[in-house]
């Protein structure tokens, strides 16, 4: 991540700045305006995360950052139209830095949080190993649902009998990924129903898949976002 040493300064510059050029072009105010509402829109997303945090270095970094958006704040808000094109410029590198950073720490912390294609969920709880010798129905799940998904469960056919969530907690699945689910049936049901619940709550069902039949599982909505499984 790289850490912004300087925005105060830079804000700073941005006001002290002179020129005797004439008025600035509206689209480079335009592109100001913008880059600081992705600025501001990171800032206050990371803000959760970061509380919880025991990074001392981020949480130090975070502060700082607050700052330097309470500062281009008042600029863009109050001064913005008054300025010369040099102190626009300066301003805009000010907001550009502070949004690189803002976005590394994002994806980082995004990153932490998703699971390694290469991991193993946990095996379903109730499998009777000794029933199930020939019944073990090991598959990759792939991801093409278009948005990550924070759950997964497992039941028989029509039962509802959803057990325990197969993505291990604070992971998640995202879209266009794919894991390896260990999952050994306890009776010998062919039919299963998956359920999938993303970041936002919202649950898809995957219904009446032959996992005795598929070593690989893709879920992905049709152009009726209507949720379907294919096997392979």
């Amino acid at each position: 991540m790289k850490k912004i040493k300087t925005l105060a300064a830079v804000a700073a510059a941005a006001f002290m700045l002179s020129s005797c050029g004439s008025s600035v072009p509206q689209e480079k105010i335009n592109l100001v305006k913008s880059n600081f509402s992705l600025a501001n829109d990171r800032y206050i997303k990371l803000a959760d995360k970061i509380k919880n945090s025991d990074d001392s270095r981020l949480k130090e970094n975070y502060a700082q950052w607050g700052g330097a958006i309470a500062q281009y704040n008042a600029a863009i808000t109050n001064e913005l139209s008054g300025m010369k094109e040099a102190e626009v410029d300066a301003l805009s590198i000010g907001v550009d830095k502070l949004l690189v950073a803002l976005e590394e720490t994002t994806q980082k912390m995004k990153n932490s949080e998703e699971i390694s294609v290469s991991d193993i969920v946990s095996t379903n709880e109730n499998a009777k190993p000794e029933n199930a010798a020939n019944y073990d129905l090991d598959f990759t799940l792939i991801n093409s649902t278009g948005v990550d998904i924070y759950e997964i469960y497992i039941s028989e056919n029509g039962q509802g009998n959803w057990k325990t969530n197969l993505i291990p907690n604070q992971k998640m699945l995202p879209a266009g990924n794919q894991i390896g689910i260990a999952f050994n049936a306890g009776e010998s049901e062919h039919l299963w129903d998956i359920k999938a619940v993303d970041g936002d709550g919202k649950v898809v069902y995957f219904n009446g898949i032959d996992l005795s039949v598929s070593s690989e599982v893709t879920l992905s909505l049709n152009d009726n976002k209507e949720p379907v499984a294919k096997l392979k």
